[in-house]
C-alpha cells in the first residue's frame, strides 16, 4: 500500500515515470492489489495512450476494484493536467 501511495503522490505532481515505478513495485510486492492498476490507468490516461489506460483499467476490475470508470479517470487527468499548467508556465 505504501509503494501505491507513493506512487499516487508523484503522480499527483506529474512526475509520470516516479509514479510508474512505484506503482510497478507495488504490484510485484503484491500482484493481486487493484489500486495499482487503476492508478496507472489515470496515469496512462494523462499520457494519452488510451490502449494501456484500458488495459489497466480492465485488469483492476478484474481483480476486483470496483470504483472507477472511464469517466472518473479522464476528470481525474484533466485535474492533473490543471496542476501541471502553472508550473509548466513557469519552468518554460
Amino acid at each position: 500500500m505504501a509503494k501505491n501511495n507513493l506512487g499516487v503522490c508523484h503522480l499527483e505532481l506529474g512526475e509520470f515515470d516516479c509514479a510508474k515505478r512505484f506503482f510497478k513495485e507495488a504490484l510485484v510486492l503484491d500482484p493481486l492489489y487493484p489500486l495499482p492498476h487503476y492508478n496507472l490507468a489515470i496515469l496512462e490516461m494523462c499520457r494519452e495512450d488510451k490502449d494501456e489506460c484500458l488495459a489497466h483499467l480492465a485488469e483492476a476490475a478484474r481483480l476486483g476494484y470496483t470504483g472507477g470508470t472511464l469517466d472518473k479517470l479522464a476528470q481525474r487527468s484533466k485535474s492533473i493536467y490543471a496542476r501541471m499548467e502553472p508550473t509548466a508556465r513557469h519552468t518554460g
